[in-house]
C-alpha cells in the first residue's frame, strides 16, 4: 500500500537541504577513508601511518565528544561555530594529504590524515543528531537519502583525474557546513523545521547496558565492522588489480541499494523498509556463500564482495534505525549515543584495518588469501544474524505507538500510561495498542509479521505485568485509566 503522507515525510531531517548535506560528508568520509582521493602515497608505508592515525583521530573525536557532553551536561542542538571550526580542520588535513603525498613529507602527511579523522568524526555526531532528531522514519529518509544521493556524487568523480578528484574531495567538507549553515538559517520555515527531542529513559530495554546502550549491540557492531575493514583493506590488495576503481564501484553498489530503500520508506510504509532490511542483509549471506565458492573460483571473489558491499548499506542503515531507538529510550542525549555507537564502528574497522596491514606483509598466496576473506566474512554474517535477532525483539521500525492506530486521542494515551506502569517492552506496548483495538491474535501475527505463539507468549506478559487475567480486564483497566 501506498503512503498517502509523502508530502510530509520529506521534511525537517529528511529535507531535501539536511540529505544534501548528509551526502556531501558521506562521500568526504567513504573517499577521504576507504579510497585513495586523499590518503594516496607514493610510500606505502606512509600510507598505512596516515590510515591508521585517521582512524586513532576518528576514535578520538567520539570520545571529545562524549566527555564534553557529559561535563557540560547538555548538547547545543545546533553546535554552528563547531561545525565551522572542524569543517575548515578537514579541509585542512585533505589540504596537507595532497601536498604532502610525495616523497619527503611523511610527517605533515600522516597530520593530514589525524586532522581528517578527528572532523570526519566530529562531522559525524554533528550530522547524525539531525538524522536522529526526529524519530526512526526520518532517521530512515535522511541516511539512505543521503547514500543514495552519494551514488550520483561517486558517479561523477569517477572520470576525474587522480588531481582533480582529490580537489573535489578535500572541498567536501566545506560544502557540507554551507549545507548545514543554510538549514540553520532555515528554521524558521515549517519545510526545514527540526525540533530535537531527547530519550526519557522510560521504555524498559533488556540486557546490558552500557553508556544507555545495550552492551550485545556494540559487541555486535565491533565484530561487523572488524570484518569488514579487514575486508575492504586486504581485499583489494590482494585480489583485485583494479585498486581504487574497484573499491568506487563497491561504493556505488552500496548507494545503490541505500536509493532503493529511500524510494521503499518515502512511497511505501515502514513494514516495506523491514522487509527491505531483511532482504538486504541476506545479500550478505549470499555474498558469504560466493566467496566461499571463490576459495577455489577466484572469479568468483568480486561478485561476492559486491553482494557483501550491497547488504552492509542494509546493516548501517539498520544500526542508525537503532541509534535512533536508543535515543529514543536512552537517558544520553543524542550526541553521546552517536558518539558510542560510532567509535565502537571505528575501533572495529580500525582493528579490520590493522589485521589487513599486518597480514598484508607475510608472504600468502591467493588460495591463503581467500580463506583469510571467507573466514572474515562468515563473521560478518554471524553479525548479521545476531543483529536481527536483537531487533526481532524489539519494535524499532515504529515509533511509540502505531503510526496507523484507529484509537482515539484519549485511548492511545490511556494504552501509553497502562505500559508505562506495567513497565512493558516496546513490542509488548505495541501488542497492547492493538489488542486494545480489538484484534485478534491471527490478526496481530500476521501485522507484525511474527508467529501466533510469539503473539500469545507477549499477551501472557501483559498479562503478568499489568496483573490482568484476560482481555477484557485489560480493556476495563484502559477505561478507568480514560476516567481519571
Amino acid at each position: 500500500m501506498f503512503d498517502q503522507n509523502k508530502g510530509s515525510k520529506l521534511s525537517g531531517a529528511a529535507s531535501w537541504l539536511a540529505i544534501l548535506g548528509a551526502a556531501f560528508y558521506w562521500v568526504w568520509l567513504d573517499r577521504g577513508m576507504f579510497d585513495d582521493a586523499l590518503l594516496s602515497s607514493s610510500q606505502q608505508g606512509a600510507v598505512e601511518a596516515a590510515t591508521v592515525i585517521l582512524m586513532v583521530s576518528s576514535v578520538l573525536s567520539f570520545v571529545a565528544v562524549y566527555a564534553v557532553v557529559a561535563r557540560r551536561g547538555r548538547w547545543t542542538s545546533w553546535p554552528l561555530r563547531a561545525m565551522v571550526v572542524v569543517s575548515w580542520v578537514g579541509l585542512l588535513g585533505g589540504l596537507l594529504c595532497l601536498v604532502f603525498r610525495g616523497e619527503g613529507g611523511v610527517i605533515p602527511f600522516c597530520l593530514g590524515g589525524a586532522l581528517l579523522g578527528f572532523a570526519m568524526g566530529c562531522q559525524n555526531v554533528v550530522w547524525g543528531t539531525v538524522a536522529v532528531s526526529q524519530g526512526v522514519e526520518k532517521t530512515v529518509l535522511h541516511i539512505s537519502g543521503a547514500w543514495g544521493l552519494s551514488l550520483f556524487l561517486n558517479l561523477l568523480m569517477i572520470p576525474l583525474p587522480e588531481c582533480a578528484e582529490g580537489v573535489a574531495v578535500m572541498m567536501l567538507p566545506l560544502l557540507s557546513l554551507v549545507c548545514y549553515g543554510a538549514l540553520y538559517r532555515l528554521q524558521a520555515r515549517a519545510r526545514f523545521a527540526i525540533e530535537f527531542k531527547e530519550g526519557t529513559g522510560d521504555v524498559v530495554t533488556q540486557g546490558h547496558q552500557a553508556f544507555g546502550i545495550d552492551v550485545q549491540f556494540l559487541v555486535v557492531i565491533l565484530v561487523f565492522c572488524g570484518a569488514f575493514g579487514f575486508v575492504s583493506w586486504f581485499a583489494p590488495a590482494n585480489l583485485s588489480p583494479s585498486g581504487s576503481q574497484d573499491a568506487a564501484y563497491l561504493a556505488l553498489a552500496r548507494c545503490a541499494v541505500a536509493l532503493g530503500f529511500f524510494i521503499v520508506c518515502y512511497a511505501f510504509s515502514m513494514k516495506r523498509v523491514e522487509l527491505l532490511l531483511r532482504v538486504a542483509l541476506s545479500l550478505v549471506a549470499a555474498g558469504v556463500v560466493v566467496l566461499t565458492i571463490g576459495v577455489f573460483v577466484s572469479s568468483m571473489n568480486d561478485p561476492g564482495r559486491i553482494l557483501v558491499a550491497m547488504g552492509y548499506s542494509g546493516f548501517d542503515i539498520l544500526v542508525w534505525t537503532l541509534i535512533s531507538y536508543y535515543v529514543r529510550t536512552s537517558k544520553k542525549c543524542a550526541a553521546q549515543v552517536i558518539a558510542v555507537v560510532m567509535a565502537a564502528e571505528q575501533i572495529g574497522i580500525s582493528l579490520g584495518i590493522g589485521s589487513g596491514m599486518a597480514i598484508d606483509h607475510v608472504e600468502i598466496g591467493a588460495f591463503e588469501a581467500s580463506i583469510f576473506l571467507a573466514a572474515m566474512n562468515y563473521l560478518l554474517l554471524l553479525a548479521c544474524f545476531a543483529l536481527l535477532r536483537r531487533y526481532d525483539r524489539q519494535s524499532i521500525l515504529l515509533g511509540d505507538s502505531p503510526a496507523d492506530s484507529s484509537l482515539s486521542g484519549d485511548a492511545n494515551a490511556a494504552v501509553d500510561l497502562f505500559a508505562k506502569n506495567a513497565r512493558l517492552t516496546v513490542r509488548e506496548k505495541e501488542i497492547a495498542f492493538l489488542l486494545a483495538e480489538g484484534r485478534n491474535v491471527p490478526f496481530i501475527s500476521k501485522k507484525l509479521f511474527v508467529s501466533e505463539n510469539t503473539v500469545k507468549s507477549h499477551v501472557r506478559h501483559i498479562y503478568e505485568k499489568s496483573g490482568v487475567h484476560n482481555r477484557q480486564e485489560l480493556l476495563d483497566e484502559l477505561e478507568v485509566i480514560r476516567g481519571a
